[in-house]
């Protein structure tokens, strides 16, 4: 694991995440304009933004194919945190802060 540090201050986009397991289906919308490689989808368990490279198909319903948290961790700029997991074909960082809260943060804003 790596530790980072944030260079701007950045609130979540989505202030409910959900998660989708293997099997779940979802009905999936447009491809998201800031992230190309994520759509907007609808589950039983709400809505986000998933990689559609996690889903079976891209319209109208997909089945998961691989488990996904749209969970995300606000920053303030100087934030030291901890890199998890990268997911680098997405641009984003599944990351810890000191305090143990998790969830993802794009690479962009991060110290390299």
């Amino acid at each position: 694991m790596r530790i980072t540090t944030a260079l701007v201050s950045r609130e979540v986009s989505q202030p409910q995440p959900m998660r989708v397991d293997i099997g779940d289906r979802v009905v999936v919308g447009d491809r998201d304009a800031d992230w190309p490689a994520f759509v907007f989808v609808t589950s039983e368990t709400g809505s986000g933004r998933v990689p559609l490279r996690y889903l079976s198909r891209s319209r109208p319903v997909a089945v998961v194919n691989t488990p996904y948290d749209t969970s995300e961790l606000p920053t303030h700029e100087g934030d030291v945190i901890e890199v998890v997991r990268e997911d680098r074909a997405s641009g984003w960082l599944w990351c810890r802060s000191l305090d143990g809260r998790q969830g993802w943060v794009p690479a962009t804003t991060l110290e390299d």
